[in-house]
């Protein structure tokens, strides 16, 4: 038998060749304290696309626009796998904490890398970059 995945997104903002992470709040049930980019899971039913859109709003009160793929890779979330889409995109509005995370940083890239606990996201950040 097969396992079943959970399906995230994850958006890449950038301004000004900075990134945009945040520190997981300590009282989210997993990853709570480390850096991130923004991301969130898909619900039933959902698409990707759509999924970006409504975490974006959840997450940072922002519209995502010219949203694009860049990479994807799996992992553990507690016991269940886990495959998260990453996307670049654009944004409007002004961007909004919520209680998802206890700050918000814009960093350059290699400070992304320096701050992240996977090597999966350090590896996501570095070959994005790298391409472009």
């Amino acid at each position: 038998m097969y396992p079943t995945f959970q399906i995230g997104v994850g958006f890449l903002l950038q301004q000004e060749n900075k990134i945009l992470l945040g520190l997981r709040a300590p009282h989210r049930d997993y990853g709570a304290g480390i850096w991130e980019i923004p991301a969130g899971r898909l619900e039933a039913g959902e698409t990707p696309e759509a999924a970006l859109t409504r975490e974006a709003r959840e997450e940072l009160g922002i519209e995502v626009t010219g949203s694009q793929i860049i990479g994807a890779y799996q992992f553990m979330r507690h016991e269940q796998p886990m495959l998260l889409l990453t996307y670049l995109c654009g944004f409007r509005g002004e961007i909004v904490r919520s209680d998802e995370h206890q700050e918000l940083r814009w960093v350059s890239p290699a400070e992304a890398v320096e701050l992240f606990d996977f090597e999966k996201q350090k590896h996501l950040i570095k070959r994005y970059f790298q391409l472009r």
